[in-house]
């Protein structure tokens, strides 16, 4: 893991194993479940929102994982 922190901007980069990938998974769907729970009595958070920004940050570390494993 390498992290870079300049000003007010952090970067991060990562690097997903199998094993990593499958954990980030569990995790994010683990934590979807505990949001939805917890906010289901209308608290005002966009879960949609929330979950496909979650989604996101998994396609892109699996298409960064790829493109390390093809090179």
């Amino acid at each position: 893991m390498v992290s870079r922190v300049s000003g007010n901007e952090k970067n991060l980069s990562l690097e997903l194993t199998r094993k990593g990938e499958l954990l980030a998974t569990q995790s994010a769907d683990f934590l979807e479940k505990e949001f939805r729970i917890l906010f289901a009595s209308g608290a005002s958070v966009d879960l949609e929102k929330l979950d496909k920004t979650l989604t996101q940050v998994k396609t892109q570390l699996i298409k960064n994982m790829e493109s390390r494993n093809a090179a």
